[in-house]
């Protein structure tokens, strides 16, 4: 069930971006979408975007940068 869901937010989230190489990973944590981007600025610039794709998927959303841009 909650597989499904993910599938669904993920698909409705890719097909809403202008360039969906954005996201690398979309995951609930909770009652929270987490997006992983490699550029997550581009997302955070943008907070209409991220805004309409809350009300879209009716979910609150974070954007958190991916592992492999993050500094050890």
């Amino acid at each position: 069930m909650a597989n499904d869901e993910l599938k669904n937010v993920k698909k409705q989230i890719v097909d809403s971006l202008p360039d969906p190489s954005w996201v690398s990973n979309v995951e609930f944590e909770g009652p929270v979408l987490v997006i992983y981007s490699a550029r997550p600025e581009l997302l955070v610039d943008n907070g209409d975007l991220v805004r309409e794709l809350a009300k879209k998927v009716r979910k609150r959303i974070v954007v958190r940068a991916d592992s492999s841009v993050l500094t050890d």
